[in-house]
């Protein structure tokens, strides 16, 4: 796992710790890995990854935490 995608993955955790939300550890391991084969399929298609352009934009840095904030939103459980 490189460095963009566990700070993005760890951001979306937090967040949801701190509201006090149930993380599906069975679940976010299934997300992650649809979200993420989903994300290189994309990238090859089009050319454009989230987690290999420049860490140091804005755009990109919110592109990678939208993705973790489905991933962990997906992977919460109902209480």
């Amino acid at each position: 796992m490189n460095i963009s995608i566990f700070e993005a993955m760890i951001s979306s955790v937090i967040d949801r710790i701190m509201h006090n939300k149930i993380i599906n550890d069975e679940k976010i391991l299934i997300n992650y890995k649809k979200e993420m084969a989903s994300i290189d399929k994309e990238a090859k298609e089009t050319g454009v990854n989230p987690f290999s352009i420049s860490t140091r934009t804005t755009e990109s840095i919110n592109a990678r935490l939208s993705i973790f904030d489905k991933i962990i939103g997906d992977s919460i459980d109902d209480l």
